[in-house]
């Protein structure tokens, strides 16, 4: 694996913090500048067309935790009148003057759809400040945020219970989050960024899971209970769980689970599944183009998947599976239960259990720069220049939203040179244009490059 680049040592943890809330990876500073986010204008003004047709739309300008013009207030309005609501965000707070919490805000309109519109997640920041989780929806309709950045979270601080440290979610319609970046939040129970149970469905898009921890599992996200959820074009670094799921925990879903273009790594659980954690779905489990490496678990394996059920299908193509660690055993990959497995075009570096590799599997070094900022809304892990994954991809790319393109999205193609390289990024000889991210690197001594504040 290319050595990691030399910058600022993550800071130790704050001993005056709770012991649980010491064990996730930690900012360098604690005057804040600069954070893993992105404009990702595409997907936020998809959700912003997602309302309702004659739909109450709400204004939030100003940066106030409560008043006029807060998002506080806007969502008290939009939860005391029927039908579907828009709230949309024109106020710019950054992290150098964020909306910070004194209390979680609650929506719980039975059944009514809420979309809240972001400009950016550089420019609208809603602060937690270690003591409050950010917002709890309960039995609502259809959920869509975008265009903002949720940090700090407490789930000890929110209520019914610790779950979600910075959103909770109990009970909705179809959720779809985009642009959305979940940093440094936490969770003394499960999902230490965000917690879903009984929604329709979780669309994941274009979004950043930072330096979220939970106790209970899922360190970024907790699903339960849920319908189909999809995940794409996202980065998850540096989460913990002292349970199962470094990053993703997902648990009895009743619908299927598909990732596609995303980056893991950094992550780590004190069992199994330092990255992905999938444990008795009632639907199939598909993988395509992801770049999951560098992930440690306490038991061992970077992702596990199991079930009681029969009848289903783990689809696995064109991801790297690489140097993820554990201290009982090193499994890339688990697989038990009734699964039908098919594999094609991976790389899985390591140890493979509950599966059989295609012939067009490997198993090699997959050389990888550092975690960057290589162009598009959410960083990436660049392949080296003579990795041998480059055009090791599938022949045929498997049909999906966005398989035009890498995890960057437009204009990064999927398949250069006439055929795709395996994981989330295709290797091009050009530069890569810069974007609006605002973020600063720093490296563990023992681990990936991890993005954190500077001052």
């Amino acid at each position: 694996m290319t050595a990691m680049a030399d910058s600022p040592p993550l800071s130790s943890p704050d001993a005056t913090t709770d012991a649980h809330r010491s064990i996730g990876w930690r900012f360098a500073s604690a005057g804040s500048a600069g954070l893993l986010v992105s404009a990702a204008a595409a997907a936020t003004a998809v959700l912003a067309g997602m309302g309702t047709a004659g739909a109450a739309t709400i204004d939030v300008t100003n940066c106030d935790d409560t008043g006029a013009g807060s998002l506080r207030d806007a969502i008290a309005t939009a939860d005391a009148s029927a039908g579907a609501d828009t709230i949309v965000i024109s106020a710019t707070c950054t992290l150098a003057n964020p909306v910070t919490l004194s209390s979680e805000m609650v929506v719980a309109a039975a059944g009514d759809d809420l979309s809240i519109v972001g400009p950016g997640s550089a420019t609208f920041v809603l602060d937690g400040a270690d003591s409050t989780r950010i917002m709890r929806f309960e039995n609502v309709g259809d959920v869509s945020l975008s265009g903002i950045t949720m940090r700090g979270g407490n789930g000890t601080g929110g209520t019914p219970d610790a779950d979600g440290g910075a959103l909770l979610i109990n009970g909705a319609g179809d959720v779809r989050l985009a642009d959305v970046v979940f940093d440094a939040n936490n969770s003394l129970s499960a999902g230490g960024g965000l917690y879903t149970d009984n929604a329709n469905s979780v669309t994941i898009t274009g979004c950043t899971f930072s330096n979220n921890s939970a106790v209970d599992g899922g360190g970024a996200f907790y699903s339960l209970s849920n319908g189909d959820i999809v995940i794409s074009n996202s980065t998850f670094v540096g989460n913990n769980s002292d349970s199962n799921g470094g990053a993703i925990s997902v648990y009895e879903n009743p619908g299927s689970f598909t990732m596609t273009n995303s980056t893991l790594t950094g992550n780590s659980s004190g069992l199994a599944g330092s990255a992905v954690f999938l444990r008795d779905l009632y639907g199939d489990a598909t993988l395509l183009f992801n770049t999951i490496t560098d992930n440690a678990a306490g038991y061992g394996v970077g992702v596990y998947i199991a079930s009681t059920q029969d009848s289903l299908t783990v689809t696995m193509t064109g991801n790297v599976v690489s140097e993820n660690s554990g201290t009982v055993v090193d499994y890339e990959v688990f697989i038990g239960g009734g699964w039908t497995v098919v594999t094609g075009s991976n790389d899985f570096h390591g140890t493979v259990v509950g599966l059989t590799p295609d012939a067009s599997d490997v198993n090699v070094d997959p050389m990888l720069e550092v975690l960057a900022d290589n162009g598009g809304p959410t960083w990436t892990r660049a392949l080296a220049a003579n990795s041998p994954l480059i055009d090791l991809g599938p022949a045929t790319i498997p049909v999906f939203s966005g398989n035009g393109f890498d995890q960057r999205g437009t204009p990064f193609i999927r398949e250069y040179n006439g055929r795709s390289d395996i994981g989330a990024f295709e290797w091009t000889p050009a530069p890569a244009p810069t974007t609006t991210q605002a973020v600063s690197p720093a490296t563990d001594p023992d681990g990936p490059v991890v993005p954190t504040f500077t001052g």
